[in-house]
């Protein structure tokens, strides 16, 4: 308690083409690669709804690099 947190994870942009671009920098086209799965759970449960079930209060995200990025905040 009386803590904080910050999360640097990856975001889903809002592009299309940004999405295809970035899926393909990060290698998630490749079957084996052990982030493809862990990434669909992340942006299916957002990292702002497992903060505050976490406990966490004044969660606060933004999106950086054009959305291909965020920084998501909270507190105990």
């Amino acid at each position: 308690n009386g803590g904080s947190l910050a999360v640097f994870e990856m975001d889903n942009p809002p592009n299309r083409f940004l999405r295809l671009f970035f899926a393909l920098w990060w290698f998630y086209w490749l079957p084996f690669n052990p982030e493809t799965p862990t990434r669909k759970d992340m942006l299916k449960h957002g990292v702002v709804e497992e903060l505050e079930e976490a406990g966490f209060s004044d969660v606060r995200k933004v999106s950086m690099f054009a959305g291909a990025l965020q920084v998501v905040k909270g507190g105990r």
